[in-house]
């Protein structure tokens, strides 16, 4: 059974034992609906300077602000092989790292 905005609700008063009704209606009349941003710059944390290319939103202890994206050393990560499937990772004693596939072809990293 669904609620309609015309059913009546028993509320009591916490401590005075007093019993009120109300309709959904009337609750939801009391309702306040937030400012919701539609834009990046309507929040108050966001620094309005603007970017350049390959910078992204950082901390910066204040606000939200543009900075420059620190690029990582990603060359120990382990990247899945260009096609798709299932794969065993082995890793030998020197560090290399290779990929067995369920068609028994290896891919070295």
């Amino acid at each position: 059974m669904a609620i309609e905005n015309n059913d009546l609700f028993v509320l009591q008063k916490s401590g005075g034992g007093e019993l009120r009704k109300a309709s959904v209606a009337a609750l939801l009349n009391d309702v306040v609906n937030p400012a919701v941003p539609t834009e990046l710059s309507d929040l108050s944390d966001v620094s309005d300077t603007d970017p350049t290319t390959n910078q992204v939103l950082k901390w910066s202890g204040t606000e939200w602000a543009p900075a420059d994206d620190e690029m990582r050393d990603l060359s120990n990560y382990l990247e899945k092989p260009g096609s798709e499937g299932s794969f065993v990772i082995n890793e030998a004693a020197d560090g290399t790292i290779t990929y067995s596939g369920i068609d028994g072809g290896e891919y070295a990293v």
